[in-house]
């Protein structure tokens, strides 16, 4: 018997670890720089500034890159530098989750920030003094952690300085309190005053000194620096509400000292955030709390007196998977970009924030551009990528493609939407710092903000349409008529041809023509009439394809799973050669239920047989109450699952001559319509009431539904029935427009009523 000897082992991390989190987790030398920014802003500084400069090599031709990154913020202690900045991804900011004096919310929340200063340069030397006045200082060579086998194996020198003068502030504290660790004592102060005290009488901060050779040199080219001077403008909301408060104010500094390059050879400037375009022609702006309900305003800024509108509370409805992800605050700005919206900018006198000067047509065009986007930002630093130029993380231009007229696309918007904190909206930066994790919640947080923004969207329609700025929508059916409507052209022919002074013989004769020509073309009106029913007959069909899944799933699961039950008891009855009486008689129940489940799933064939005709026929009677019971079968299910009561009433003999076909195609577009508002709505005892009666000779048929109901304004523009317009957040605006088109056919009116319970749609059908 072989003999198995265990021994307990522990991991020996490499010490290439190290530069592997900063090559491996930092997308660029940009994207390190910004690790280092929010470090500062985690240490309560009111401001950092970053230096590039160029120093002589060992020889004296060669030149090597040095970046300096100095702060004013709270230092470190000794004790600070050896257990946490010089533990790879410590826990410390995690647990502290705010700030030690100011109380912000952290921004490096991994550990792993510090390390990207090893893509930046192999030499890195950390200055630091803590509020007691005492220096740390520590030296490292990213180079060691390639050439060392094990973690353990390199040696860093750390040492310290003692500060002989304590500030009188923090030493009044110490003989009070008698705490050995000033830090933990000062987190747990809430005193804003006494916080302002402490910043004020120290000399604490830090200083990074990171020097690369000569390729890291190269790496910093002008659009590099460019790209990282967007980055530090994006990283800052210009919606901080105060930049003087003590706890906000935080300003980067940018200055490049005897580089190699003509345009950043001396260049020191103050970074400010990108600045906020007050010139939109659209903008929706407010809270969603963390339970949904949003609480947003509207702006109309195209014509000259600014419209303002106070959306009414209403909650937005998540689906499937997403999550609610705590309250959130946007800001989203909506530009027109056509000729006449970007003079209408122009003409209301757009600056240039910082210089003051008026922006003519392509600088508006530019300014836009820069701009465009919508970012993600948390305690006001912005979320990579989210925002960057391009990055089209809401699918906008995806969805404007589909509908031009009514959604926004992503280079015309400029957005700003600011989560909580991780604790509290479970939006979990990745560690590799390119986006949120995305989970149920990211997916909530996509939704929320589409919803948002739908409200401009659906606003923004409207106007257009209103003043003439959208391209106007046309029946498909009245399009139809004035193509194959000869008589306007035979008019302008017969004057044309009176000028010429041609015989009204023969003006006749050519008149003759024409009106023959009409009536041979009459035939492919009735036959393209025909297939556009059948077509949208069928495009009501796909959008009850979810009802059929659900009440078909059941029955052919139920047949499914019978089958090989089935088959090993017959089976059984063959082999055995007797007669099993308590088995046959399984058999025969099992079979009983299969039938039933089948005719099931015949009926609900039969159901939807009214969309799915192949062949229009000719007109003819028939009665409305079976349209009725068909449609309302159709979504028996739906019902009984969204618990919505369901009432029909109908005339007994209510007739209407047309097409069975086109009521039914309008009706479940109506009720469909109602199911999905009642279910996204907190109505109470949701109900759908059907009504068919006779009155003056005209058969009239109502629906109502006790919904959130239709603004008055959209019934009296009659724009519910123009295609492409849609309430949902994700419709195709098609459902009232294929229901109008299709009561029309057949000779009747849909008309949407106002009602202050719902909402309410009558179909008119004269006798």
């Amino acid at each position: 018997m072989v003999k198995i000897e265990s021994k307990k082992h522990k991991f020996r991390p490499a010490a290439r670890l190290i530069t592997s989190i900063g090559e491996g987790l930092i997308k660029d030398v940009p994207a390190a720089i910004m690790e280092l920014v929010k470090n500062s802003y985690d240490a309560d500084a009111s401001f950092v500034e970053i230096i590039f400069t160029c120093i002589d090599g060992l020889n004296p031709d060669e030149k090597k890159l040095k970046i300096i990154v100095r702060d004013n913020g709270h230092g470190m202690s000794f004790d600070t530098v050896i257990n946490k900045w010089m533990v790879p991804a410590t826990g410390d900011k995690l647990k502290r989750k705010t700030s030690i004096i100011k109380k912000r919310t952290m921004q490096g929340r991994k550990g792993i920030g510090r390390y990207a200063s090893a893509i930046l340069g192999a030499e890195l030397q950390l200055t630091t003094t803590d509020l007691c006045g005492n220096e740390t200082i520590a030296e490292i060579n990213w180079d060691e952690f390639e050439q060392k086998q094990y973690l353990t194996d390199v040696e860093i020198m750390v040492y310290e300085k003692k500060s002989e003068n304590i500030p009188e502030v923090i030493s009044e504290i110490l003989k009070k309190k008698g705490e050995k660790n000033i830090e933990e004592y000062i987190q747990q102060i809430h005193d804003e005053n006494l916080m302002e005290n402490i910043m004020s009488q120290t000399s604490s901060g830090t200083e990074i000194q990171i020097v690369g050779d000569f390729s890291k040199l190269s790496d910093w080219t002008d659009n590099r620096i460019d790209s990282m001077i967007k980055d530090l403008r994006k990283l800052l909301s210009p919606l901080k509400k105060n930049e003087s408060d003590f706890k906000e104010k935080f300003n980067i500094k940018l200055k490049f000292s005897d580089f190699p390059s003509e345009k950043y050879q001396d260049f020191n400037e103050e970074i400010a955030p990108f600045p906020l375009i007050e010139m939109y022609d659209y903008r929706i702006y407010g809270k969603i709390d963390e339970k949904g309900y949003a609480y947003l305003h509207f702006e109309n800024n195209v014509l000259d007196n600014l419209f303002k509108e106070e959306i009414g509370k209403f909650r937005i409805f998540l689906e499937n998977e997403e999550k609610y992800c705590g309250p959130i605050e946007l800001d989203l700005r909506v530009f027109d970009k056509d000729p006449e919206s970007i003079s209408n900018l122009i003409q209301k006198g757009i600056r240039n924030s910082e210089t003051a000067n008026y922006l003519g047509k392509a600088e508006v065009k530019q300014l836009i551009r820069e701009m465009s986007g919508v970012g993600i930002y948390r305690a006001d630093f912005r979320i990579r990528p989210y925002g960057d130029k391009g990055y089209d993380w809401l699918e906008l231009d995806k969805e404007r493609v589909q509908n031009p007229s009514k959604r926004v696309g992503n280079d015309q918007i400029v957005g700003f939407v600011n989560i909580a904190s991780e604790e509290i909206s479970s939006l979990e930066e990745k560690s590799a710092r390119d986006g949120i994790k995305e989970n149920g919640y990211y997916e909530g947080l996509y939704r929320i903000v589409k919803r948002a923004l739908y409200e401009l969207e659906n606003r923004r329609f409207i106007f257009r349409k209103k003043a003439g700025r959208g391209r106007k929508q046309i029946p498909i059916h009245q399009q139809l008529d004035n193509l194959f409507d000869f008589s306007l052209l035979s008019n302008k022919i017969e004057s044309k041809l009176q000028t010429l002074n041609i015989e009204d013989k023969e003006i006749l004769e050519v008149k003759k023509i024409l009106s023959k020509t009409k009536e041979e073309k009459s035939d492919i009106l009735e036959d393209i009439q025909a297939k556009i029913a059948i077509y949208q007959g069928q495009a009501t069909l796909g959008k009850i394809i979810m009802v059929l899944q659900h009440e078909g799933r059941r029955p052919i699961g139920y047949i499914k799973n019978e089958i090989p039950v089935l088959e090993m008891w017959i089976d059984k009855l063959q082999k055995s050669g007797c007669s099993d009486e308590a088995l046959f008689e399984k058999l025969v129940s099992r079979l009983n239920n299969a039938k039933d489940q089948m005719v099931i799933i015949s009926k609900l064939f039969d159901k939807i047989d009214p969309l799915s005709v192949k062949k229009r026929g000719r007109k003819k009677g028939f009665l409305v109450k079976n349209v009725l019971n068909d449609v309302v079968n159709l979504f028996n299910s739906e019902f009984k699952h969204n618990n919505i009561e369901i009432e029909v009433c109908c005339t007994e003999g209510a007739k209407i001559f047309g097409w069975e076909s086109d009521l039914t195609v309008a009706l479940t577009n109506i009720v469909e319509n109602s199911i999905y508002w009642l279910t996204h709505s907190d109505t109470d005892n949701k109900t759908i009431k059907i009504d068919a009666f006779i009155e003056d000779n005209i058969l009239i048929l109502d629906v109502i539904d006790n919904g959130p109901g239709i603004k008055e304004s959209l019934i009296e523009d009659n724009l519910i029935f123009e295609p492409d317009f849609t309430l949902k957040q994700d419709g195709t605006g098609l459902g009232l427009a294929i229901a109008g088109e299709a009561t029309t056919r057949s000779g009747g009116e849909l008309k949407a009523l106002h009602s202050e319970g719902g909402a309410y749609f009558r179909f008119e059908f004269k006798g």
